[in-house]
């Protein structure tokens, strides 16, 4: 094949030898990090095994020799401080047959040389003292005097205690007792007469509900809607108004107000005729004279004021009145300049006693 030829192959075949090209490189990059993957893994289980089996050294920058004291007990031959960490450990003759142990606290490796295993049958009674040299890698403990281990501990006899001698049996001469003759209590008396139950009283009254023998149909202005039932002299707004649904100006009909028990008051305070504004206050009726009656029977007359004010009409007892209602009936009216509607827009009650 002439240049020209190679030539045009290779113009034709360049972007399939690209791909070869790049296959092969990723192939190759692929098989080298896989390698290296397996590599990674298996150094990491070497390095975690040789942690494992080889034991932990701690270098202690203190070259003076010091004495530890290994005291006797009765299932373990050894107490004794570790030089690193200063904590007390148990040493047993199996572990100064074995030469060596670790610290469970730091991890200290405690090897024991041979002398202190030649004296194990040897060590006395006495409390032995250790010197503990410390070299670049490890901690040896040598037994520096003989003590004797001996495993058959036996206390001294227990001893009972002395029996405590019996005193003897005491002998009382006979006395005579004389019994005082049996009392007799007083006849019990007959209890008090039960006193009359006892009948809760409110002395700060307040009335929740209202009813009345007719209200006027609802009155529609625009998109507002105008209601005027009973329980609108009770929601503290002079805007709103109970009115009567008489075809005339409503004598004869009459409003009650109701409450769960007795209220103690001795004043009825009244908003008389609709209190919205001055002209709507003189377009309807107003009350005259009413009668005012009271759960207990009781009842009383009243003249109200036609005039618009901002002072109410206060109507005050004679006495002071417990009641479960107020019946206001309409005796008279004011007349209005345009309706024949009477109107009362709100009622409160007080007791000044």
């Amino acid at each position: 094949m002439d240049k020209n030829g190679l030539k045009d192959y290779l113009e034709k075949n360049t972007g399939k030898l690209l791909g070869f090209l790049i296959m092969t490189a990723l192939v190759i990059f692929l098989f080298v990090a896989v390698l290296l993957f397996i590599v990674i893994i298996r150094n990491n289980n070497n390095t975690q095994a040789q942690k494992q089996e080889q034991p932990t050294v701690v270098e202690s920058q203190n070259t003076s020799q010091t004495d530890v004291i290994l005291q006797n007990n009765e299932n373990i031959n050894y107490t004794a401080v570790c030089p690193a960490c200063n904590n007390t450990l148990l040493v047993t003759e199996q572990m100064l047959k074995t030469g060596k142990m670790f610290c469970p606290n730091c991890g200290q490796e405690l090897l024991f040389s041979n002398d202190a295993e030649q004296t194990i049958t040897e060590i006395p009674q006495n409390l032995p003292q250790t010197e503990e040299i410390i070299n670049d890698y490890h901690t040896e403990m040598i037994v520096s005097q003989p003590a004797v281990v001996t495993d058959d501990f036996t206390s001294p006899p227990a001893t009972e205690p002395p029996t405590r001698p019996t005193d003897p049996p005491q002998t009382t001469a006979a006395t005579r007792v004389t019994v005082p003759p049996a009392t007799t209590n007083p006849p019990a008396t007959a209890p008090p007469p039960m006193t009359e139950a006892y009948d809760p009283v409110d002395l700060i009254p307040s009335f929740s509900t209202a009813s009345s023998s007719s209200v006027l149909k609802p009155v529609y202005s625009g998109n507002k809607k105008y209601t005027y039932e009973a329980f609108k002299t009770l929601d503290d707004d002079h805007s709103t108004c109970w009115c009567e649904g008489a075809k005339d100006s409503g004598v004869g009909e009459y409003i009650t107000l109701h409450a769960e028990r007795k209220q103690r008051l001795d004043e009825i305070i009244i908003y008389n005729g609709l209190c919205t504004d001055e002209e709507l206050f003189y377009k309807n009726c107003r009350i005259k004279e009413c009668k005012i009656e009271f759960s207990d029977g009781t009842s009383t007359n009243a003249i109200l004021s036609g005039e618009y004010s901002e002072q109410p009409s206060k109507v005050k007892l004679t006495d002071t009145v417990d009641t479960e209602y107020i019946k206001i009936t309409i005796l008279s009216t004011y007349s209005g300049n345009k309706y024949s509607d009477t109107c009362v827009s709100e009622i409160k009650v007080k007791n000044n006693s």
